[in-house]
């Protein structure tokens, strides 16, 4: 009892030393129960002040209810105080805590990260990245979380953590993939990291990885609220894997309303062939002003072309080709309207061939080019309207070769056409147009050639005639019925401008080529004999004139009247006789039969003959009085 006493046991602010003590060594309870004791000394001012502090802060690191409002009341009270940067920390700490972002954001500024304590400045680095995070400061927040994954064993998986997410926030993916990974079987992150994992994989449209992914999640975590989401995804994926049934397993009971979901059930559907449910998805999408929406009426289009329903095609084809956000599916839907258009066309040139030229001048190069100009082609050459076709051609910015091909047909055409009605200058026109256009409709530039000679050897232009006749000969066209009429009408082209010698070799090319028409060759034959007989060939001229009688003897008065002529020539009366009554007795309607009379006369004159030459002219005088020849009978 009389022992010497220690002057910490002695002494009165002995409470408030151990509380302190005791809020060092994080005895938070022990040092409100000093403190408390401590005040009911009534001690001096400034420890009043200094126990109210220890209270307030034991309250916060306790965790308690209020503790806020303690620490805020106690500043008010003592707004010179020296632990106001702490107590700023802890306020703003206690409103972070209660996920009052914006109080915590304005206290936390309040306060000096340096003048912290460490433990105290890795909580305020971390508080204040989470408020950057939740004010989308990415950066500054990733700046907070790096220096705490670096120094701050405490924070520094949660740190990596949400530099990870910030990667992933910000797209990059190849960076978030890394940072995830290493947190991938962390107990507290694990289940948060696989999700966004996927989620990566999904945006870097790594479909097998998601649908690997995506399922395993599934399986581990049925209960997940995120779940809808990644069962979303993984179907997707399975529509862009070609998994068509997968994705409408996945898909189906979570379309709802979402556009995209019903957008992609819908083409899976298409690439099922299952086209009624196609369109009921693709019409649930509520296809819009987008690009989205624009894929959604070229698939339309599609399925009801599908079904037959070509009206409803027509007006999502329509709607498809009138939207500019995906130019090949603008392409397609115009092409697919168009050629729609024009198999359901009931006139030839109707709406149909007014888009098909529309679809050409906007996509020349298109790989469905080919097939819109085989349609306008197809109108052109069967509606015969060729005027209307050529009108519509000038409409054409860059034709291609079917529709320059047409062209040129249609000039022939129309070149047949005048020269049929006798419209002889207008068929030249026409033909000389398909000639000038180009070396694409091949055969009918060749035959234009022959026609145009025809349209001139009919206004007696034998030259030109010629030399059109030729040029269809020189192109190789050797062979078939133009061809022989060509060395034909060549050879009396010659005869008209009465060169027979020239004249004489086309007949006898003509006849060389060993043609068929027996009426054609024995006039040739008899053309022929006329160029020998205009030459004073007379021995030749009767043998031309005997090879037509016996190639065509049905047709061969003039050369029966011809020969005997030439016999007359040759003083072979006689002869002369018997040809002008082979003539008379077996052409009694011929245009020459006057004249065979006159020159049987002529011929008994010669033979001395009188009683047969009166009889003969007489006949003449009696039974055609009114012929030219009665008069010189």
């Amino acid at each position: 009892v009389d022992a010497q006493r220690s002057t910490g046991f002695i002494s009165p602010d002995r409470l408030f030393l151990e509380g302190q003590s005791m809020y060092t060594d994080r005895n938070f309870a022990g040092c409100m129960d000093k403190i408390t004791e401590y005040k009911k000394q009534n001690p001096p001012p400034y420890w009043i002040e200094e126990s109210d502090f220890l209270l307030a802060a034991s309250a916060f690191h306790q965790g308690r209810t209020g503790a806020g409002h303690v620490l805020r009341e106690f500043l008010e009270t003592y707004p010179q105080t020296g632990h106001r940067n702490e107590l700023c920390f802890m306020i703003g700490s206690v409103a972070f805590q209660e996920h009052d972002y914006k109080i915590a954001e304005y206290w936390l500024e309040q306060s000096d990260m340096d003048l912290l304590s460490e433990s105290e400045q890795a909580d305020y680095a971390y508080r204040r990245g989470m408020i950057h995070l939740q004010n989308d400061n990415d950066k500054e927040a990733g700046r907070l979380f790096a220096l705490l994954g670096q120094y701050s064993d405490k924070y520094k998986e949660a740190a990596g953590y949400y530099q990870a997410y910030i990667s992933y926030k910000t797209g990059d993916y190849d960076r978030a993939l890394n940072q995830f990974s290493r947190l991938r079987t962390h107990p507290e992150f694990k289940q948060d990291v696989l999700y966004y994992m996927t989620q990566i994989y999904f945006a870097q449209k790594k479909y097998t990885q998601v649908i690997q992914e995506g399922q395993a999640l599934l399986k581990a975590y049925p209960g997940n609220s995120r779940n809808p989401e990644i069962e979303r995804i993984t179907g997707i994926s399975y529509y862009y894997e070609a998994g068509y049934s997968k994705a409408v397993q996945y898909l189906k009971p979570l379309a709802n309303n979402n556009p995209t979901d019903y957008y992609i059930l819908g083409l899976s559907y298409y690439h099922l062939n299952n086209y009624a449910q196609a369109i009921d998805a693709l019409s649930k999408s509520n296809p819009g002003n987008d690009v989205q929406g624009q894929s959604a009426y070229l698939y339309l289009g599609q399925s009801y072309l599908q079904l037959q329903d070509k009206n409803n095609a027509l007006r999502a084809f329509e709607s498809a080709s009138r939207m500019d956000f995906d130019a090949s599916a603008k392409e397609a839907a115009l092409y697919n309207y168009a050629m729609l258009l024009h198999q359901n066309s009931v006139s030839g040139f109707g709406e149909s061939v007014t888009v098909l030229e529309n679809f050409i001048n906007t996509y020349p190069r298109s790989i469905y080019a080919d097939k819109v100009n085989d349609a306008l082609v197809d109108v052109y050459l069967t509606t015969k309207n060729y005027d209307t076709a050529l009108t519509s051609i000038a409409k054409i910015k860059n034709p291609g070769r079917k529709i320059i091909e047409a062209k040129q047909k249609i000039y022939y055409y129309l070149g047949t056409v005048d020269f049929t009605n006798g419209k002889y200058d207008s068929a030249i026109e026409s033909f000389t147009k398909a000639i000038t256009t180009g070396d694409y409709a091949v055969n009918e530039k060749q035959e234009a050639l022959y026609w145009r000679g025809e349209s001139y050897y009919r206004k007696s232009a034998y030259a030109n005639a010629a030399k059109d006749y030729q040029s269809f000969l020189n192109t190789g066209n050797r062979t078939g019925d133009l061809a022989n009429l060509a060395a034909y009408n060549l050879g009396y082209c010659a005869f008209k401008q009465t060169d027979y010698a020239k004249a004489e070799t086309f007949f006898q090319s003509f006849i060389n080529r060993g043609n068929n028409n027996r009426n054609t060759l024995a006039d040739a034959y008899a053309r022929l004999g006329d160029c020998y007989f205009n030459n004073r060939q007379l021995k030749e001229a009767e043998n031309a004139y005997n090879q037509a009688i016996h190639t065509q003897p049905s047709a061969g008065d003039y050369a029966l009247f011809q020969k005997g002529y030439v016999l007359g020539l040759q003083k072979d009366y006689n002869g002369k006789v018997v040809q002008m009554d082979q003539l008379i007795k077996d052409f009694p309607h011929s245009p020459y039969l006057t004249d065979a009379i006159y020159e049987k006369g002529r011929a008994y004159v010669l033979l001395n003959n009188s009683t047969s030459a009166i009889e003969t002219f007489q006949s003449l005088m009696n039974t055609y009085p009114n012929s030219n020849l009665a008069r010189s009978a």
